[in-house]
């Protein structure tokens, strides 16, 4: 058992007593540290299984865990599987709630959420979304607020809204006998505090708590398995501080920072010993995140060959970076043991879109993990849905998609009186919007001419603008932009920048007409050839990629406002998270890693001009092959400097000289200051902070107003 351990995997199985923190750096080897520690426990030490409790991040991962051991183990899952056998034995001592109690899954949580708006006169409050609810009420249990605490903390009127929504929610969960994926944690610990003699009862049985992931654990959480280890104090956790990257999802760096200070007896291992990676790929990696505060120091370390060095590529365009990759697999599928071998990242899922369009024209198989195919994406159907009425408005299946989103009062019943007197009158139902149809309050009937008129104006606008201004308008016009763009979700923000993407789109099929764009990406999601299972290349977003590997990753948009993403420039924590973001990207590498960045990249429907990520520069010159695009703009000696002129033509003339400073302003953006300026004339970029975002923009393609 203990044989093919290494000296420090061997010691972090045999220190069985006592807290115990396990510092498991990338590719160390801790899922067989820790089957080894349970196996262990068991055969040697003659625990019986019941007494060992061992918390995994996913079942997968528990399965796993299980085929390791050769033993199935009574307490072993994730935290909700365990908080779920919990509440199935004892939630009836929390008042209201019985065993066969239900769990909502999101479309559920949302229409709960709707009915309380719509019962309470909140429906017609366009700040006060379903969505927007959710997000904050997930968030004050994140917190392991309850609706009171939130309310005695709330000082605006719309948190002040949103608590009276949480609380009348916990109430109805409660009456329907239901609890949400946040309760499930949150009762249990309510569960073991306010029945002392269950808690005893439960800290007595787990004499030993394995913890995985440590680092990505939450509040609620932290709680949870330390009230557990109370009495024995045989604690076990095992994670990385390098790897914690999911803070959004409400993980604290500070849970694993701070264990020695919960236990300050507690014996510390670290795993430093790599088996994955190549000797380049890890002092790459090592390099980067030493320059991270916020961790635990270490220094990995492989006795594998050093191998090939880092590349890096930087090209002129996003489209350019895809081809490269493209060319880069087919080149080297054959030696490194064809599609399956080799993966792509990126940062946002928005970017994968560009990846997806090159390997379909060129036939190369690939499937998309942790995410939706670009055009697959709803809110990139909706604008497309918008676009297809546009073009048809006797395209009954787009109108019904899009006619009430964003919400303006043309419900289901509202539209099926519509349908009634469009049959009676022999007219379209988009036409049916402009007539006067009886049984219609004057409010639904105002909306629905308003919505009519906006989808003629842009029918006009589409017979004489260009693609990408028909589509920027659409997205404008019909309410979708200032949907996302002022929503209180994060996630919507990429929506944001996904449903620009299509503009990116248009204007790389310009001069192509609006009807002839929509055969064109119908045919592009058409993508039935491609194998899903079988030899195909993996892309996937960074975040996705935790715990996999692969003998070859590239690692793409290595851009200062990509990654590090453009959110986390002026925070310091957010920054460290980002660099933990590309140590996890570069890790996953077996065999070669691939880094690029683009020049110019149209990006949420701008050409903008980035400089090269503060993280390759991080990465000493002695492990990158650099080359560059063979346009002959890339300058070695300054890898992270601008680029010096766009390989497009222009799109907007008499451009203006801009200096630090200036006001201006900007269709999607608003006003903004500029704070930097770079080139002149029509090779002017501009870094420029705008209320809710910091852009670096190529002038001649951003349709900037000076003020």
């Amino acid at each position: 058992m203990l044989s093919k351990l290494n000296p420090r995997q061997k010691e972090a199985v045999l220190h069985t007593e006592g807290p115990l923190m396990i510092m498991a750096g990338a590719g160390s080897g801790k899922t067989r540290v820790l089957a080894s520690r349970i196996k262990y426990l068991l055969a040697e030490k003659h625990i019986p299984p019941e007494r060992v409790l061992a918390v995994t991040f996913t079942n997968k991962a528990a399965r796993e865990m299980e085929e390791r051991i050769g033993a199935k183990l009574a307490w072993i899952g994730t935290f909700h599987g365990i908080c779920g056998k919990l509440l199935r034995r004892h939630i009836q001592l929390l008042p209201g709630y019985t065993s066969s109690y239900v769990i909502y899954d999101n479309a559920d949580q949302t229409a709960l959420v709707k009915n309380i708006l719509r019962e309470n006169g909140l429906d017609k409050d366009k700040q006060l979304t379903p969505q927007k609810a959710l997000g904050q009420i997930g968030w004050a249990k994140n917190k392991m607020f309850k609706p009171a605490e939130y309310a005695r903390l709330a000082e605006y009127a719309f948190q002040k809204k949103i608590s009276g929504v949480y609380q009348k929610y916990q109430d109805a969960l409660r009456q329907n006998n239901a609890l949400d994926f946040d309760d499930m944690l949150l009762l249990t610990i309510e569960l073991l505090q306010q029945n002392p003699e269950l808690l005893q009862r439960y800290q007595e049985q787990f004499q030993y708590v394995l913890v995985d992931e440590y680092q990505d654990t939450n509040r609620a959480q932290y709680t949870l398995i330390h009230l557990l280890a109370a009495k024995h104090r045989n604690i076990c956790v095992v994670g990385d501080s390098d790897q914690n990257i999911y803070s959004w999802r409400g993980a604290d760096i500070a849970n694993i920072l701070s264990f020695e200070r919960d236990y300050p007896r507690a014996k510390v291992i670290l795993l430093e010993q790599n088996y994955r990676s190549t000797g380049n790929i890890l002092e790459a990696a090592n390099a980067v995140i030493k320059n991270n505060e916020l961790r635990k120091a270490k220094n990995l370390w492989t006795e594998n060959s050093a191998g090939e060095k880092c590349t890096f590529f930087l090209a002129g365009t996003e489209r350019e970076e895809a081809q490269h990759v493209a060319d880069a697999i087919e080149q080297n599928k054959t030696a490194l043991g064809g599609l399956n071998s080799f993966a792509v990242f990126y940062r946002t899922n928005a970017q994968s879109r560009v990846f997806e369009e090159t390997f379909v024209k060129r036939g190369i198989a690939y499937r998309l993990v942790g995410g939706v195919k670009f055009y697959a994406r709803k809110e990139v159907k909706d604008i497309l849905a918008y676009l297809r009425l546009i073009a048809n408005p006797a395209d009954n299946v787009s109108l019904r998609r899009i006619v009430n989103l964003p919400a303006r009062g043309i419900g289901g019943l509202t539209l099926a009186k519509y349908k009634i007197y469009a049959e009676e009158q022999g007219l379209t139902l988009f036409a049916a919007l402009d007539a006067e149809a009886p049984e219609l309050t004057r409010r639904a009937a105002q909306s629905a001419r308003v919505f009519y008129k906006t989808i003629q104006d842009l029918r006009m606008l589409s017979e004489t603008a260009p693609l990408s201004e028909i589509i920027n308008e659409t997205i404008a016009r019909s309410g979708y932009r200032d949907m996302l763009a002022g929503s209180a979700d994060e996630s919507d923000l990429e929506r944001l920048d996904n449903i620009f993407e299509l503009v990116s789109v248009a204007r790389e099929k310009e001069p192509l007409g609006l009807a002839e764009f929509l055969e064109q990406v119908s045919l592009m999601t058409d993508i039935d050839n491609l194998k899903e299972e079988g030899d195909a290349i993996t892309l996937m977003t960074i975040h996705s990629a935790k715990g996999l590997e692969f003998p070859a990753v590239f690692l793409t948009g290595l851009e200062e406002s990509i990654l590090p993403h453009i959110r986390s420039l002026h925070e310091p924590a957010a920054l460290e998270e980002e660099r933990r973001l590309c140590y996890v990207a570069i890790t996953r590498a077996r065999e070669r890693i691939y880094l690029s960045a683009a020049r110019l990249r149209s990006q949420a429907g701008e050409t903008r001009c980035n400089e090269v990520s503060r993280f390759l520069s991080e990465i000493p010159d002695e492990l990158l092959d650099k080359t560059e695009s063979s346009s002959g703009l890339f300058e070695p000696a300054d890898i992270r400097g601008y680029a010096e002129r766009a390989p497009a033509p222009a799109t907007q003339t008499d451009i203006p000289a801009y200096q630090a400073n200036d006001r201006i302003f900007h269709h999607k953006w608003g006003e903004g200051k500029v704070l930097r300026v770079f080139g002149s004339g029509e090779d002017q970029a501009l870094d420029i902070q705008f209320l809710r975002a910091r852009k670096s923009l190529l002038v001649k393609y951003a349709s900037l107003k000076k003020l």
